[in-house]
C-alpha cells in the first residue's frame, strides 16, 4: 500500500482496531477519527487488570507495531496516555496527512508558557500583557482535548470502531 490518505481513512481504523484487537479483545475499546482527522484508542478504564501495563504496551505499540509502521502513524504527545475524568484512557494517532506544528506539542505540554491573546485581558499599566493564570491555561486545553475527543461517542462502542460520518 502506498502513503495513505484522507481517503483511506475508514481502511486506517479498521486496521488500528483490528491490530489492537489482536492483544487486548477482552477488554472494552474504540478506535475512531476525530473531528481534525487524529486517531484515538479508548478504552475503558474499569475493563483493565493493569493500567500501567497498557501504557507499556501502548507505547511498545506505537514504536514497533508492523500496522502503525504500515500506516505512517504517529504518536501525539500531547495526547497521549490521558484520562480526562470520563472513565476512558486516550492513546491519539496522527496519520501522515495531518501536519504536526511543534509549537502545539509544546504549548499543551506547558499551558504556562502560552500567551494568550484574549480581548477581555487589559494591559497593565507598565505596557505588558496579562496572562492567563496556569489553572486558566490548564483549563483551556482540557477543553480544547474534550472538544477534540468528542468524535469517539459511546454509542459506537460496540462495535469497536468509529468513524466520521463525512469520510465514510
Amino acid at each position: 500500500m502506498e502513503m495513505p490518505s484522507r481517503a483511506s481513512m475508514p481502511y486506517v481504523v479498521d486496521k488500528l482496531r483490528e491490530a489492537i484487537e489482536e492483544d487486548w479483545s477482552e477488554y472494552g475499546f474504540l478506535v475512531c477519527s476525530t473531528d481534525d482527522e487524529h486517531l484515538v484508542v479508548r478504552f475503558e478504564l474499569s475493563t483493565l487488570d493493569s493500567e500501567p501495563g497498557l501504557v507499556a504496551y501502548m507505547n511498545m505499540f506505537a514504536r514497533s507495531n508492523a500496522t502503525v509502521n504500515k500506516l505512517m502513524l504517529r504518536k501525539v504527545v500531547e495526547d497521549w496516555n490521558v484520562t480526562p475524568g470520563d472513565g476512558h484512557l486516550y492513546f491519539t494517532f496522527r496519520p501522515p496527512w495531518v501536519a504536526a506544528r511543534m509549537t502545539d506539542t509544546f504549548y499543551a505540554l506547558h499551558p504556562e508558557q502560552q500567551i494568550f491573546q484574549d480581548p477581555r485581558l487589559k494591559r497593565s499599566h507598565g505596557g505588558n500583557t496579562q496572562q492567563h493564570s496556569q489553572s486558566d491555561a490548564q483549563k483551556l486545553a482540557a477543553a480544547a482535548f474534550a472538544a477534540t475527543k468528542s468524535a469517539c461517542g459511546s454509542d459506537t462502542a460496540a462495535s469497536g470502531g468509529a468513524l466520521r460520518p463525512d469520510l465514510m
